[in-house]
């Protein structure tokens, strides 16, 4: 008979403790301080839909920055996150009037045939890969392809050295593991690499404010799990590393972000879902 889907190891500080982190409000009013995709993501994405099946669907979508910038390009855009919390402030967000909004973890979706393109931006990885990719197969059309943003970083930005060891020593996250997603996707059998690229860099003005904001959307550094104390400190000493490069309190910063995208290969029915899977933020 059919095979279920195998069990795979993801790294072990993806846990549904460490996801939970993005159903908090203060992260969700954090969230919108990231880094805009660079337009050159949009516009690649929006060539990437198959021209039979023009619709997309943001899985682990948060405030569906995708869903919502594609939206123009496309009959149909959903995007779903399990947070309701993301959901309710993506809703108000420009753009988000003709996006259909799910409230629901990947895995649980239901059928959503003949999707043009699948986008998982900065998401897939606290998903239940062998789960989510089975859903993603029955969702794709034919010539549907799933594309796979795995990071936005800045550019060139001189304080850079000297923030990553305050991660490090700040960050609420004990086991952190480092590996390349899409390395890691190609070895347990799931997808099939089309192209892997670094888009932009582009130009973005953030306020010191907002920058330190922007960290305390992560999972590793909500101010809810570092503290109060903590986290005064940590804004301290990011706010002493970047304030010299800054002009009337702004910084003028670039941003580029990772993507890759393929088809998903053929694989085995899903196993029975069981309650309680990871969320997918």
């Amino acid at each position: 008979g059919d095979r279920l889907l195998p069990v795979m190891r993801r790294p072990r500080h993806l846990t549904r403790h460490n996801a939970e982190v993005f159903e908090d409000h203060e992260v969700v009013a954090c969230y919108h301080h990231r880094p805009p995709y660079p337009e050159e993501l949009i516009r690649l994405l929006a060539s990437l839909v198959d021209p039979a099946a023009l619709r997309i669907v943001e899985i682990g979508c948060g405030l569906g920055e995708v869903a919502r910038r594609l939206a123009p390009f496309v009959s149909e855009a959903t995007a779903a996150d399990p947070s309701q919390a993301m959901l309710e402030a993506a809703r108000l967000l420009p753009g988000a009037e003709p996006v259909r909004w799910i409230h629901s973890t990947t895995e649980e979706l239901g059928a959503m045939p003949d999707q043009g393109l699948i986008v998982a931006a900065e998401s897939l990885h606290w998903m239940d890969w062998a789960e989510t990719f089975a859903w993603a197969r029955s969702a794709l059309s034919p010539g549907g392809r799933l594309a796979i943003i795995t990071g936005r970083r800045l550019r060139d930005a001189p304080w850079q050295p000297g923030i990553m060891p305050l991660v490090r020593e700040y960050s609420t996250i004990f086991d952190f593991e480092a590996f390349d997603l899409i390395d890691r996707l190609g070895e347990e059998g799931l997808f099939e690499v089309e192209e892997r690229r670094v888009i932009g860099p582009e130009p973005y003005r953030q306020s010191v404010a907002g920058y330190l904001a922007s960290w305390h959307s992560r999972s590793s550094l909500s101010r809810a799990r570092l503290g109060e104390e903590a986290s005064e400190r940590f804004d301290r000493e990011v706010t002493a590393l970047v304030e010299p490069h800054a002009r009337d309190g702004w910084l003028d910063l670039q941003v580029e972000a990772t993507i890759a995208w393929g088809r998903i290969k053929p694989g085995p029915r899903p196993a029975v879902r069981s309650p309680g899977r990871t969320p997918t933020r």
